[in-house]
């Protein structure tokens, strides 16, 4: 629950998630802030697609505006997600963390301890990149305004902003507005490897109580005959009883999986379509460009990118291996020394985990290490036919 905090603390100063126990007045003045700031993006992008002249288009020379409008786009998508899927955000929240979920022992206690390091350095990596970069552009395009023409992003605005307060208004509104694009999509960026990250320790976690599971079973086969008496104690540890349990566990796995599919399917196939024409371009720049400032830029830039997009596609993939693990874990288990029933009981608990789980981005993107290999291919390609 702690390492997911700093995500909605961030979104908090975006204006895009309003704490849970803000009520009333409280909540009233919140829902304005995030009125001004969805208003705000909106406007920011509408004057700025207003200034790329389509007709006589300059790529190369529109390509900051360009690039800066894809990213008003992807956040769009991001900003819907986080204020129209608030509750499931916090339903799958809550529920990561509650039965079955919860931690029995040490040994799961050390399992989501694992992982939660991982997630650290995930944030601390993606976070500090992104933070960067955004203060980066946003400090360098500050530098380069002027007054009472050259605002520090081009944009066609619907007034006279020459006069110095309106013109400094609008430039102080301009960074405003980047500086929110760049936190949102730094935070979001992490959020979701991170919620992956979650699933693939409670994947973990399954996996080492059904390695109990057997062993207990084990005992059980060992014990038979001695004591034929039923108490409370070896009701609990009765092979129907730890299987049906375990059942339980692997059926609220997948649908905590696919409520998590469901929450960021269409967002982020919106971020993989155009992280790779982002990065895509940023080939082409880096290309064409000379050793000066523009390359430094550029190349932080499309690493920036990579890192994004790889931080999605290998949380994603680590899904697909946990399961593929389970499974092989279930298929290799000494299952056949059990009786009978208790074989009947593991055979359903195998028929149910024969399917891959593969997170599905737009109903056909699989995202996997496998699909970013196809991004970085067709960088490579750009770049090689440039050349």
């Amino acid at each position: 629950m702690a390492l997911l905090t700093i995500y909605w603390n961030f979104f908090m100063a975006v204006g895009l998630w309003r704490p849970i126990e803000w009520t009333g007045l409280k909540a009233i003045l919140y829902n304005c802030y995030t009125f001004f700031v969805v208003l705000m993006n909106n406007l920011f992008f509408i004057t700025g697609v207003m200034d790329i002249d389509f007709l006589h288009l300059d790529f190369f020379g529109s390509i900051d505006i360009i690039t800066l409008m894809l990213q008003s786009i992807e956040n769009f998508a991001k900003i819907y997600c986080l204020v129209k899927k608030r509750n499931e955000l916090l339903n799958f929240n809550i529920y990561l963390h509650s039965e079955p979920f919860d931690l029995r022992n040490e040994d799961e206690i050390l399992i989501q301890k694992k992982y939660d390091d991982i997630n650290r350095l995930v944030n601390f990596v993606c976070l500090t990149l992104g933070l960067l970069s955004t203060l980066w552009y946003t400090g360098f395009n500050a530098f380069q305004t002027s007054m009472p023409t050259v605002l520090p992003y081009r944009s066609k605005m619907p007034f006279n902003y020459s006069a110095p307060k309106i013109f400094w208004i609008t430039a102080a509104s301009q960074s405003y507005t980047v500086v929110t694009i760049g936190i949102v999509n730094t935070t979001f960026g992490v959020l979701f490897p991170s919620m992956m990250l979650q699933i693939c320790a409670k994947i973990r976690l399954l996996q080492y109580r059904f390695e109990v599971i057997i062993e207990k079973l084990q005992e059980n086969d060992d014990e038979k005959g001695n004591d034929n008496s039923i108490d409370k104690k070896s009701n609990e540890n009765s092979g129907k009883y730890l299987i049906a349990r375990w059942v339980e566990s692997h059926i609220a796995l997948l649908h905590l999986f696919k409520s998590a599919n469901r929450l960021f399917a269409e967002t982020v196939f919106i971020h993989y379509v155009i992280n790779s024409f982002v990065m895509c371009t940023l080939t082409l720049l880096l290309s064409r460009s000379g050793f000066d400032i523009s390359l430094v830029v550029n190349a932080f830039y499309f690493i920036l990118k990579c890192v994004q997009q790889f931080g999605q596609c290998a949380s994603a993939h680590q899904i697909t291996l946990e399961f593929e693990n389970l499974r092989h874990k279930i298929f290799s288990t000494n299952w056949y020394i059990v009786d009978v029933e208790i074989q009947k009981l593991l055979t359903i608990i195998m028929s149910n985990t024969v399917k891959d789980v593969i997170f599905v981005s737009g109903y056909f993107v699989d995202l996997s290490l496998d699909s970013f290999k196809k991004i970085m291919k067709l960088s490579y390609t750009i770049f090689n036919v440039i050349d």
